[in-house]
């Protein structure tokens, strides 16, 4: 009777009576835990090794969306920067063409004009 209690127990999955998830994993004599038709084992290390893995990961997927973001940030103050650039090009073509208008009138102005008078005017005088 002392036998088959053991055997039960043996045979019987401890994992599974805690949570139905873990049917079919077991823990070996060897103290790895095993999956379902013995396909991969664990032992304890490699699931501190994996758990230490895993939060690594997530560190480095936060910080790859954080950079993700602030390069973002950087490309649409570059893409504002280059707009700027391009329009001040515009404002300095502006500018030269100011200049050179300024210029033309200035030698239109040096020419002296002689005021005639008009017909109305004439009227308007008398003479």
């Amino acid at each position: 009777m002392a036998y088959h209690m053991l055997r039960l127990l043996h045979e019987n999955n401890p994992l599974a009576a805690m949570h139905k998830d873990w049917k079919g994993w077991q823990i070996g004599r060897d103290g790895n835990l095993y999956a379902p038709g013995g396909r991969y084992c664990f032992s304890a290390s490699n699931l501190e090794a994996w758990w230490i893995e895993s939060q690594a990961a997530r560190a480095a997927k936060e910080e790859t969306e954080k950079l993700r973001a602030a390069l973002a940030a950087a490309e649409q103050e570059n893409t504002e920067l280059r707009a700027l650039f391009v329009n001040q090009g515009v404002v300095d073509e502006i500018v030269d063409m100011k200049e050179r208008l300024t210029f033309l009138v200035a030698r239109l102005n040096t020419a002296k004009i002689i005021p005639l008078p008009t017909d109305r005017q004439e009227k308007a005088t008398g003479t």
